[in-house]
């Protein structure tokens, strides 16, 4: 069962560095921006 658990943390680590890197490259459409902004914005906060 614990292997289990480490394989869908594995896959959603997998899946949020996609969407990073999706998100980086992508900053020429303006929904990647915004998101990059509320990304920005919450990063902030946590500072």
């Amino acid at each position: 069962m614990s292997e289990f658990l480490v394989k869908i943390l594995y896959v959603i680590h997998f899946i949020s560095f996609l969407w990073y890197m999706i998100v980086k490259f992508s900053s020429q459409s303006t929904i990647s921006l915004t998101l990059k902004n509320k990304e920005n914005v919450t990063f902030n906060d946590r500072m």
